[in-house]
């Protein structure tokens, strides 16, 4: 068995795929490495790429998926079965010499069949080995989804804080208002009223921000919630790179590959299966009989009378059209979920875009105008309150366009280096059920 009991492939197709290190951590100093490099990133504000590097050393989930891949199967399908010994002692009832029985047997026809299941375990284990790696890319994706969904509830949290501010600021000024009898009292509690809300909207705030860490804490296998990340999300970059998705995603999708790799398993142990003399043995017998030794070839071979193998052969091609059908199913999922996810960054990108360039702008300048109004005396100070916290709403919109422009910017680059078609799918609907 090779020392690393087939991780390498792992290792390396994930480098490959998306450019990330990962390692099995099988003993207490590889476990120290791991944890000293966790704790100079950790001590170093978080990004998303040194959140997705701990979470590949640091995910123990992920750690206990990597021992499937031990290609234990697979060696032992290319060993053939060991013999069979049998003794056996007599004693004579009438007096006389021990008798001794002796006899070996190894089943011949195994060792026919022994290629075909070898080449049954191997597309097995690489069936395996590409699922595992396909894990490691869901991983990654899901830690860099929630590293920003933390950057997005921080910023969050500090908008719904100022929002506060706001709120206190037009209650206090609508009691001294009322006291001078300038406004109504239904117009203060009004503001009273939103004062509350404004309250509750910053206590939930601070809620999903923890709810947020808490989750990358998860991802990342981390116990500690010290570390701090960069605050700010990254704008969208110039272009997306969605020319070709549909037909690169289903070219690299490890999904698709691992259901070929099922047939092809399925294909060999059907030739198997449909063979009617499955149990052969062979070896050779003594036998010592009254201080003589008498020694000779045996054979065992069932005889299909009853049982000819119909049941067994029905069987496995029954599941071989089975593993066809996965196989056309995965591909039509991977089509699909490409599909879905151009058009989701698509109008992600939209909405960001119109968010940066429209809204944003529009916003400023209505606070700008706002605050010319009010030193002007041609406003009041709630017309100035009211700008202030439409503002903040058109900051507090963008975050949530900016997140999920990265949502499904990494959902579609998980799609293209080879991820599941249904591991995309789930991360896209968390993520809009988060927001």
């Amino acid at each position: 068995m090779p020392p690393d009991q087939g991780f390498s492939p792992v290792a390396q197709e994930v480098k490959s795929r998306s450019g990330h290190d990962v390692a099995w951590l099988r003993d207490g100093d590889a476990r120290q490495l791991a944890d000293a490099l966790t704790a100079s990133l950790l001590a170093e504000p978080l990004t998303a790429d040194s959140a997705t590097r701990i979470a590949l050393v640091g995910n123990r989930d992920l750690q206990a998926s990597f021992a499937q891949v031990a290609t234990a199967d697979a060696v032992q399908a290319a060993t053939p079965r060991n013999p069979v010994l049998d003794a056996a002692m007599k004693l004579p009832t009438d007096g006389g010499g021990l008798n001794l029985d002796f006899g070996v047997a190894f089943e011949f026809i195994d060792l026919l069949f022994l290629p075909a299941r070898s080449r049954a375990a191997e597309a097995e284990a690489e069936a395996v080995r590409l699922r595992v790696t396909g894990e490691v890319l869901a991983l990654a994706a899901r830690t860099r989804i929630a590293f920003v969904e933390v950057q997005a509830a921080t910023r969050g949290a500090a908008l719904s804080a100022d929002a506060l501010d706001i709120a206190q600021a037009r209650a206090d000024a609508a009691n001294v208002l009322r006291e001078a009898g300038n406004i109504t009292a239904g117009q203060r509690a009004m503001a009273a009223g939103q004062l509350a809300q404004a309250r509750l909207a910053a206590t939930a705030a601070q809620d999903a921000r923890t709810a947020a860490r808490e989750r990358l804490n998860i991802l990342m296998g981390v116990r500690e919630d010290g570390w701090r990340a960069t605050s700010t999300i990254p704008d969208m970059p110039a272009a997306d790179g969605l020319d070709g998705l549909e037909r690169r995603a289903l070219e690299a999708s490890l999904e698709v590959a691992a259901a070929w790799q099922d047939l092809i398993a399925l294909g060999e142990r059907n030739g198997l299966a449909r063979r009617v003399i499955t149990d052969a043995e062979a070896g050779a017998v003594a036998e010592r009989n009254e201080g003589s030794w008498e020694a000779g070839p045996s054979i065992a071979v069932p005889l299909p009378l009853f049982d000819l193998g119909g049941a067994r052969s029905a069987r496995a091609r029954a599941q071989v059209l089975q593993a066809e059908d996965r196989h056309a199913a995965a591909q039509v999922r991977v089509l699909s979920a490409a599909r879905a996810a151009r058009a989701q960054l698509e109008r992600a990108r939209a909405d960001a875009a119109t968010s940066r360039d429209q809204a944003l702008p529009a916003g400023r300048e209505a606070m700008r105008q706002a605050m010319l109004g009010y030193n002007a005396m041609q406003t009041g100070i709630f017309d100035l309150l009211d700008a202030r916290a439409a503002a903040i709403e058109t900051k507090r919109r963008h975050v949530v366009a900016l997140t999920a422009y990265w949502s499904a910017s990494t959902r579609a680059a998980l799609l293209a280096q080879g991820g599941s078609a249904g591991t995309a799918v789930s991360v896209a609907a968390q993520t809009a059920g988060e927001h």
